[in-house]
């Protein structure tokens, strides 16, 4: 499934970015590879796939209510701004939301808003926040911040 693979692309990407030496996301994968890791090697199979993301990730959040009541323990991440990287190294410090290995089954992770802008890995983090809410739908929250609105973005 086209959203367990995005995670586990993503899973790698964190594992071997703690073995590499620290550096900015812009400079880190800079020729494209994490989005060809998650979505395909073309970006014509990019496209597709972040479209099929959107599609299920959409239906998500189109049956939750406006105000969501979110069960603790919860992670929250803010203003993320396509920075990929620091987003994947978060994880791997604080445990992934995976249900193989990771904290899913026990633990609520929120995203509030700013997902995009700035950062050089935008669709990266698109990619992997629409297959975690696609997958975990009951344990992960997207807050749409002012950057998620069409005349800021």
């Amino acid at each position: 499934d086209l959203a367990n693979a995005v995670l586990e692309a993503a899973m790698k990407m964190a594992r071997d970015a703690v073995r590499e030496e620290d550096c900015l996301d812009k400079d880190w994968m800079t020729r494209g590879e994490a989005l060809e890791a998650m979505l395909g090697a073309t970006e014509q199979q990019q496209a597709s796939n972040l479209r099929l993301l959107a599609v299920a990730c959409r239906k998500q959040l189109e049956a939750e209510p406006p105000l969501v009541r979110v069960a603790v323990p919860a992670k929250v991440f803010g203003d993320i701004h396509g920075q990929f990287r620091d987003l994947l190294m978060l994880f791997q410090q604080f445990g992934f939301p995976f249900h193989c290995g990771g904290d899913i089954q026990t633990c609520s992770y929120v995203f509030n808003g700013d997902f995009v802008d700035r950062g050089e890995h935008q669709l990266e983090v698109v990619a992997i926040l629409f297959a975690l809410k696609a997958i975990y739908p009951a344990h992960v929250f997207l807050i749409r911040g002012n950057h998620e609105f069409r005349d800021m973005s």
